[in-house]
């Protein structure tokens, strides 16, 4: 009995010697591919909304996520205060540009609330619905820089909930890949 407790307490040493040395290198792997399609932000962002009903909210600093993963697509989005912005341009198969994107089908904007106690209410504002009289809303993407691992631009535009209320939208964004 006195030999067998020394024996296992080495055996249970060099157990975990083996698993210290096990290989990870596809789990690093795998984690650095879906950590390059995350985005972080830099701090001079900033979003200003008005509202239909004179409402003004500026976010200084929203925090920021996204994903620059495709040369054809790019999305954004940022919160605070309970206010989230999404941003979406998407070229399909063309490489994305330095320039001004305007057509609704290539560039989105959503502004919603995470809570319906904040200043959008129940609201959700779209640049693609439609106000009172079947007029579609307008967005403006400014691609100032872009490339696999940045993005910076400007973004506005005119959007419409489902009630046909109105809000208008402009700011900036940064975006670049964690390293």
């Amino acid at each position: 009995m006195c030999k067998i407790k020394p024996l296992l307490f080495v055996l249970g040493i060099f157990c975990l010697v083996l698993i210290g040395c096990k290989n990870n290198s596809n789990n690093e792997n795998e984690a650095n591919n879906k950590a390059s399609s995350k985005v972080e932000s830099n701090d001079d962002i900033y979003v200003e909304i008005q509202l239909e009903d004179g409402k003004s909210i500026k976010l200084n600093s929203p925090k920021q996520r996204g994903n620059l993963s495709a040369p054809s697509s790019l999305s954004v989005n940022m919160d605070k205060d309970g206010i989230v912005i999404m941003l979406k341009l998407n070229k399909y198969k063309t490489p994305l540009e330095n320039k001004v994107y305007d057509d609704p089908l290539d560039a989105q904007i959503t502004l919603t609330s995470i809570s319906h106690d904040g200043p959008l209410g129940k609201e959700t504002y779209r640049s693609f619905n439609e106000n009172e009289n079947g007029e579609e809303g307008k967005v403006k993407v400014n691609l100032i820089s872009h490339s696999e691992n940045h993005s910076e631009g400007t973004f506005e535009g005119t959007l419409y909930s489902q009630n046909k209320k109105e809000a208008t939208i402009k700011g900036n964004f940064k975006t670049r890949k964690k390293k």
